[in-house]
C-alpha cells in the first residue's frame, strides 16, 4: 500500500486496507477519485462496492469522524464510556481509563481530571470508590460527550504551544492560526510524581514545556514554533549558558526545535488557565482554624525555625511587620502591627499543606485541573 500510495498525485490517507481520499473541492475530489481508481486496477486490487462510499463531506474512521471543520470522536464511541457501569476493583478503574485515554486528546487536562482514578490504580492501594472519584468519572463522561473540534494541522506552517504546570500535574495545548483564528490541534496532560511534584516552580514550569514538546513533536519538528508561558523566568531557558542540573537538560532537549518562548500572565493565557473556571484554587477564601491540621502545624513549626522572613507575610500588605510572638497550645503566633488579632505563622513547608488541607472546599485539585 505504500508503494501504491508513491505513485498517485491525489491526496490519500492509508491505514491497513482503508483508503480515504481527501479534496479541496467536488470537481477536484471526481478527478482524484478517477485517479486512484485507475491505479487500483493496474495493480490489479479490488475494492467491494457495498464498503465503499462517495463525496462524503464526513465519514467515521478509527472511532473518530473527520469532516472540514476538524476531528471529533464518534459519539458511538464514547457512548460505551457512559454506559460503563461503576467500577468495583482496579481492573475496572484501569479498563474504563483505557477507553477514555482513547480520546485524552480532546480533553484539556484530562490527567488532572482523572487524578482520582487514576490514584485507584497504582500498587498497593486499596480500593475505595469515593465522592471524588464519582465527581473525576462524571467530568470524563462530560468532557467526552461535550468534546471540541480539533483541527486538522498543517504542517510546515508555524505552531503555538500554551503550558501551565503546577504539583498536581503539568498540559500544554498545540495550537495552529487557520483562517485567521487559533484553532486547536491537540491537548496533552500528565499527573506528577511525588518527587517531582516538589520540584522548584522554574524547574516544574520547564519540565511542561520540555514534556509539551516532547508530545508534539510529530508535528513541530522542524516548523516554527511559539511557546507560551505564565512564568516570566522561561523566556531566558534557551539562552542562558549558566544553567545547572535539571535546567541544563531541559534547554538541551529545547535547542533540538525551532522554538522562541514568550511571556503572557496567566489571566490572559486563555486555554489553559481556564482550569481554574471549574476549580478556582487561587481564590480567596476564609479558613477557620477547626479546618487546618493543627498537629501538623506544630510539628513542622518544629523543623523549621519561625522567623518573619520565613513566614513571609510583609508580601502581602504594605506595612505589616511583626511587632511580636507568643506560644499558645503548642503554635508559635504572631502578633502584626495595624492588625488586632494574632496570626498563626505559616512557614513555607507548611503553606502548601494547608492549601491543599483546605482546597476540597474550594472543589478540590490544583491550579492545573480542568
Amino acid at each position: 500500500m505504500d508503494d501504491f500510495k508513491k505513485y498517485i498525485r491525489a491526496r490519500v490517507f492509508i491505514y491497513i486496507d482503508d483508503l480515504i481520499i481527501t479534496s479541496e473541492t467536488p470537481e477536484e475530489h471526481l478527478v482524484d477519485i478517477d485517479e486512484v481508481l485507475r491505479k487500483i486496477e493496474i495493480i490489479g486490487m479490488k475494492l467491494k462496492a457495498s464498503k465503499c462510499e462517495f463525496a462524503k463531506e464526513e465519514i467515521k474512521f478509527l472511532g473518530f469522524i473527520l469532516s472540514k471543520e476538524g476531528i471529533r470522536p464518534n459519539p458511538d464511541k464514547t457512548k460505551a464510556i457512559d454506559d460503563y457501569p461503576q467500577p468495583t476493583n482496579s481492573t475496572d478503574v484501569k479498563s474504563c481509563l483505557g477507553m477514555c485515554s482513547f480520546f485524552r486528546r480532546f480533553v484539556h487536562n484530562f490527567a488532572a481530571i482523572a487524578a482520582p482514578l487514576i490514584a485507584l490504580t497504582k500498587k498497593n492501594t486499596p480500593f475505595e470508590w469515593t465522592l471524588q472519584c464519582e465527581e473525576a468519572m462524571n467530568r470524563l463522561e462530560e468532557a467526552l460527550t461535550s468534546a471540541p473540534i480539533l483541527a486538522a494541522p498543517r504542517l510546515g506552517k508555524p505552531f503555538i504551544i500554551e503550558t501551565d504546570s503546577s504539583a498536581k500535574g503539568i498540559a500544554g495545548v498545540l495550537k495552529q492560526e487557520q483562517e485567521g483564528l487559533e484553532r486547536v490541534i491537540e491537548y496533552a496532560s500528565r499527573t506528577l510524581s511525588k518527587h517531582k511534584a516538589r520540584y522548584p516552580a522554574i524547574e516544574l514550569e520547564a519540565l511542561g514545556l520540555v514534556f509539551a514538546v516532547q508530545k508534539f513533536r510529530p508535528y513541530i519538528d522542524g516548523a516554527k514554533c511559539t511557546i507560551i508561558t505564565d512564568h516570566a523566568p522561561l523566556k531566558a531557558l534557551l539562552h542562558r549558558k549558566d544553567l545547572t542540573g535539571r535546567l541544563a537538560k531541559y534547554q538541551i532537549v529545547l535547542q533540538e526545535f525551532d522554538v522562541t518562548i514568550i511571556y503572557r500572565p496567566g489571566k490572559k493565557n486563555a486555554v489553559c488557565d481556564a482550569l481554574s473556571r471549574h476549580l478556582p484554587t487561587n481564590a480567596i477564601t476564609s479558613v477557620t482554624m477547626d479546618n487546618l491540621q493543627l498537629d501538623t502545624v506544630r510539628q513542622e513549626q518544629g523543623l523549621s525555625p519561625v522567623t518573619p522572613r520565613n513566614c513571609n507575610m510583609g508580601i502581602y500588605d504594605n506595612g505589616l511587620r511583626p511587632h511580636k510572638e507568643t506560644q499558645c497550645t503548642g503554635l508559635t503566633l504572631l502578633i502584626w502591627r495595624k492588625l488586632t488579632s494574632l496570626c498563626v505563622c505559616f512557614t513555607a513547608d507548611i503553606r502548601q499543606y494547608e492549601f491543599d488541607a483546605a482546597r476540597p472546599g474550594l472543589g478540590g485539585g490544583s491550579a492545573f485541573a480542568s
